[in-house]
């Protein structure tokens, strides 16, 4: 059975989802860091918003080469001896921005697509996140999807 989903439906699943892993390597003498993060596909491309210093730009910096996965509808059927999901794996190289026209652009981007009935009340969010944060934005070269409905 092919499990591999279309191009229409992994744009699908990517773009209605929230959160995801986002896998890094540093250099060769370090593990694998796989983030829990937030994000937004738009403009074909993976946008999370983060502090500027941590772990996770120190492992950009030296290794710009990463993957996402997101993971939706994880559910087990226990009378099918099988697990729905659906998946997407996106690889790419990861890119640290500090610019703050782009900052603000993906800052309204998250509230729009998750805070919008609070848009009235967002000022001051959007001003503490343009100063103390920057924007990871994974270039995206390769992404397939998976799913697997139970019969």
């Amino acid at each position: 059975m092919d499990r591999y989903n279309t191009p229409e439906k992994v744009i699908k699943l990517i773009t209605n989802g929230y959160s995801g892993v986002l896998c890094l390597h540093g250099d060769e003498d370090q593990y694998p860091v796989a983030v829990p993060v937030s994000y937004v596909y738009y403009k074909d491309a993976i946008y999370m918003i983060s502090d500027k210093e941590g772990e996770k730009l120190d492992w950009i910096r030296q290794n710009p080469k990463a993957a996402f996965v997101i993971i939706r509808k994880d559910k087990p059927v226990p009378q099918f001896f099988t697990i729905e999901y659906e998946s997407v794996i996106a690889k790419g190289t990861a890119e640290i921005i500090e610019d703050k026209e782009i900052l603000a652009e993906i800052n309204q981007t998250f509230i729009q697509r998750f805070y919008s009935q609070f848009m009235h009340r967002s000022a001051y969010y959007r001003e503490k996140v343009m100063d103390n944060c920057l924007v990871i934005r994974l270039n995206i070269e390769e992404m397939t999807g998976k799913s697997n409905e139970a019969e």
